[in-house]
């Protein structure tokens, strides 16, 4: 107190602050590479070691591809697990294969009539002129074609060969045979069946007859086709 009298402080009046200025850092600049001499005798082996490392990565090359090259072939020669699709296909062929060799055993035995285990010129010619309707001469040419050892005698073996070519040359006759007159057969078909009421059945005599002929014309291709493959 001042005179009795208490004094009255007045508040202080904050200075602004300074802008304080950022110290400047000094800028280092990239000092400049100073240049290597190479003396001449230095030439020379630097080259050489750039060759040699050159050569040592070409070999390490070579040999990844090499490796890559013999881990695909291993897995290319690994069994692919099968379908269901395939496995059915596979049992299905060797289904057909054994029924094949059943029947081809059975044609067999039926043609060795002394069952003896071969089949003699007569034996052969015998069951070829009832079953295939060729003549002496034809069977012939099929004995000398199949019996392979020259034994006069064919075995079952040879009888399974003869069996194969003949069939193979019968589906495909049989084949070109039927494709080549399916037209025909389709509207002679189709006229027995759309004038069978109104003709008394008498309109299936053409498709009847037109496929007989037809038949006949292919058993004469196929027995023709099997002897120019014998002869040949």
């Amino acid at each position: 107190p001042v005179d009795g009298k208490q004094a009255t402080l007045k508040p202080r009046t904050p200075r602004p602050m300074e802008a304080q200025q950022p110290t400047p850092v000094p800028v280092q600049m990239d000092e400049q590479p100073k240049a290597v001499e190479v003396q001449p005798e230095q030439v020379q082996p630097m080259i050489e070691e750039v060759k040699d490392d050159a050569e040592k990565a070409v070999e390490k090359a070579k040999e990844e591809a090499s490796k890559v090259v013999e881990e695909q072939k291993v897995m290319d020669n690994q069994p692919q697990p099968q379908t269901a699709e395939q496995k059915a296909a596979e049992l299905e062929k060797k289904a057909n294969e054994a029924r094949m060799e059943a029947e081809a055993e059975k044609l067999f035995n039926l043609a060795d009539k002394d069952g003896n285990g071969s089949l003699s010129p007569v034996e052969l010619r015998a069951f070829l002129t009832k079953n295939v309707k060729l003549n002496e001469e034809e069977t012939e040419y099929l004995f000398d074609k199949f019996d392979k050892d020259d034994d006069q005698k064919i075995d079952l073996e040879e009888f399974k060969a003869m069996l194969n070519m003949t069939s193979k040359i019968a589906v495909e006759t049989a084949f070109d045979g039927i494709s080549s007159h399916a037209g025909c057969l389709v509207c002679l078909n189709m006229f027995a069946i759309c004038c069978c009421p109104c003709t008394m059945g008498l309109s299936c005599v053409p498709y009847c007859c037109y496929k007989r002929h037809l038949a006949n014309s292919i058993n004469k291709k196929i027995k023709d086709a099997i002897v120019e493959h014998a002869k040949a």
